[in-house]
């Protein structure tokens, strides 16, 4: 793999802009800390976002300054921005929400021209008439790409799809592949949109639950017990929405929970710190919570303490996890 590392001042930090092979990708650790955000809550949501996660590249070498070769952690330029904006500027503390909305609204655009800029050296010969006529031509591929995507997702496709279609559709209509020309791989496309559709949103939340993968904004995972329905309601929907997937509403979500057996919407008489009420609960099964804190036991101890186990009745069982998860909830909600 051919690499040459070029290093660009972006509100005063130096940020790693790699040619690997003839395309751009940038050094993510550097940009996610001049953000001020969690490098292991960003890492989790790139590995587990289903485009991203696809496009990652690790690569070694030395930074300028550094006095040692280090493996970076890298995404293409081009989906710099996809990975911004899907942080929700609302949903970070306050100090930190300027200086990402600079990086919103002008890192990519700083790089890219950088990039540009280096290459005009190895750029095409060919006149300049050819030139403009190609670019020309790519930007009505563009054109055609934007409407034909956003009809697929006003119709309520998963945009992976309709990014399938509408790629399609525009290289019909133009003559320009332009997933091909970004070496994006149409069988590695149609895999996830295969996978995405095979899928209904609702049991994969609770498979990525259950195996501890649903992060709250924190970093740290959502704890797998009971809960009150309606905040299992609030964390999916947000789990909907940082994984483009299309969320089935409560509805959905009981049927997906029904079909492990487990309770969902049923009433108990508990205590989430603002006194007895009846509150509608979902309670796993409790062989299920048990497996799950096995399996997570040396990442996230106090697992053990949500466990059916030490609790001699269901209703403190309940209570307790409940807790747990209303006090995750209610960190996601004072961002909002």
């Amino acid at each position: 793999m051919s690499t040459a590392l070029q290093t660009v001042n972006f509100h005063g930090t130096d940020h790693a802009l790699l040619d690997i092979n003839g395309t751009a990708f940038v050094a993510m650790r550097p940009v996610v800390d001049a953000i001020g955000l969690n490098w292991a809550s960003q890492f989790k949501r790139i590995k587990s976002d289903e485009v991203l996660s696809t496009c990652v590249v690790m690569t070694t070498t030395q930074l300028p300054g550094d006095s040692q070769s280090r493996e970076l952690f890298c995404l293409p330029l081009d989906m710099l921005n996809g990975w911004l904006f899907g942080i929700d500027v609302k949903r970070v503390r306050e100090e930190l929400r300027e200086t990402l909305i600079a990086y919103k609204r002008e890192c990519y655009a700083v790089l890219h021209r950088y990039w540009q800029s280096a290459h005009e050296a190895e750029a095409d010969k060919s006149p300049g008439w050819a030139r403009r006529g190609e670019a020309d031509n790519v930007v009505d591929a563009g054109r055609c790409f934007n409407a034909y995507l956003r009809v697929g997702k006003a119709m309520g496709m998963p945009t992976v799809q309709a990014a399938i279609k509408a790629n399609a559709s525009a290289a019909t209509r133009t003559g320009i592949d332009l997933m091909a020309d970004m070496g994006i791989q149409p069988a590695a496309m149609q895999a996830i949109a295969g996978e995405l559709s095979s899928h209904d949103s609702a049991q994969d939340f609770i498979a990525a639950w259950e195996q501890g993968t649903v992060y709250g904004q924190t970093g740290e995972p959502v704890p797998f017990c009971p809960c009150a329905s309606v905040d299992l309601a609030l964390i999916y929907q947000q789990w909907c929405d940082e994984n483009d997937r299309h969320c089935l509403g409560s509805r959905g979500l009981g049927k997906a929970a029904r079909a492990r057996r487990w309770l969902y919407s049923t009433a108990r008489l508990i205590d989430l710190g603002d006194g007895p009420r009846q509150t509608r609960v979902v309670i796993p099964a409790a062989d299920a919570v048990k497996a799950a804190a096995q399996q997570r036991v040396d990442t996230e101890p106090e697992m053990a303490n949500l466990c059916r186990a030490p609790y001699a009745r269901q209703i403190d069982w309940v209570q307790a996890g409940a807790r747990a998860v209303r006090d995750a909830v209610s960190a996601v909600a004072a961002r909002d």
